[in-house]
């Protein structure tokens, strides 16, 4: 959209860090592909099966999947 050299911070705070990103036109692409595969499984009239992990029960996300 016209805007360049786009930057953001990481900060770390537990370990006293902050890093720098860029996006570069490989992330872009990167994006658009995932946008894409978004859009694609929104536009399914159900939403894709549950694939259970032994993390699954430890993860914040658990009652959006499973209940």
């Amino acid at each position: 959209m016209g805007v360049e050299n786009i930057t953001g911070e990481i900060d770390y705070p537990k370990l006293k860090k902050r890093e720098t990103v860029l996006l570069t036109p490989e992330d872009e692409k990167e994006f658009e592909s995932i946008f894409s595969d978004i859009r694609r499984i929104l536009d399914k009239p159900k939403p894709p099966a549950v694939i259970k992990k032994t993390i699954c029960k430890k993860c914040a996300y658990y009652e959006f999947c499973f209940v």
